[in-house]
């Protein structure tokens, strides 16, 4: 099926016809309608977005695959990305401790790749405990490297990165090439059946322009087994936040909120951490 397109500031958008994880077309319905109103995508990007919003919303009843309906292209992706500025807050460095630590107790090995290493401060982390490795961005050819590295990586890490990822199949097969055999992927990003998530419905704060995936550990498991990963964990894990991003985020979703500390606080909103495995 030749799938429809649409422009928004001149950027093409792409619909996306069938569900990613079981392939099937005619289970696929509309779970929310968009909130974009097709203004430039640029503003309405991570943390300094004017205001959170997402295009259509659909969920696959076949399998129960989450995404959204109507994607930028893959040009369109790396182009805003490139133009984004990211900023280390003392909830990154408290979630960044969290996360070295997740590395130390779930890998043997000393060979890493980051995917999304933002200002690279997660990869420094790693090499000054004397882990050997390299940051990949959105658009930078990561396939490409994996391939002509195949099975010299022991680890993978991909902080809220999978979700971002327009050509998710390709980067999650590149990644199985470049692991050695018992090599991991460890991977944090939203769960589509998390508590937060059910309950919140809607207003759940991961549904974001910039989100395409929202997987669930039953649609993970089924989707990594199609790029010869095995799915070994899948737990909740807090997303480290300052109060001052909170006030911020929900002023963004238009509810009134005053301005509140820099503190950083743990927040259950529906982030789990997946482990994933090269058999």
């Amino acid at each position: 099926m030749t799938p429809s397109r649409r422009s928004s500031h001149n950027r093409e958008m792409i619909e996306v016809n069938g569900c990613l994880c079981c392939h099937h077309h005619a289970s696929v319905r509309v779970l929310y309608p968009s909130t974009f109103d097709g203004a430039d995508a640029e503003s309405l990007f991570l943390r300094d977005r004017e205001k959170a919003v997402h295009d259509e919303i659909r969920r696959c009843d076949d399998c129960g695959f989450v995404f959204t309906g109507w994607q930028f292209t893959p040009e369109v992706y790396e182009s805003i990305y490139k133009s984004q500025t990211f900023r280390f807050t003392k909830g990154d460095a408290k979630r960044q401790r969290r996360l070295v630590s997740v590395v130390i107790s779930n890998t043997h090995g000393h060979r890493f790749v980051e995917l999304g290493g933002g200002d690279g401060s997660f990869t420094e982390a790693l090499l000054e405990l004397g882990h050997l490795g390299k940051s990949f961005e959105v658009g930078d050819d990561f396939p490409r490297w994996a391939w002509d590295h195949e099975g010299s990586v022991d680890y993978i890490v991909a902080w809220d990165v999978l979700e971002h990822l327009p050509l998710l199949r390709r980067y999650l097969h590149s990644a199985q090439i470049c692991l050695r055999r018992g090599g991991l992927i460890l991977a944090t990003l939203p769960n589509a059946e998390s508590w937060a998530a059910r309950i919140l419905g809607k207003r759940w704060p991961m549904y974001l322009l910039e989100h395409l995936w929202y997987f669930s550990p039953a649609t993970l498991k089924r989707f990594a087994a199609q790029v010869g990963l095995v799915l070994i964990e899948a737990r909740p894990i807090p997303f480290d936040v300052e109060l001052g991003t909170i006030s911020k985020r929900l002023r963004q979703h238009g509810i009134p909120c005053p301005d509140l500390p820099e503190w950083s606080v743990p927040l259950p909103i529906g982030n789990m951490l997946a482990v994933l495995r090269k058999p």
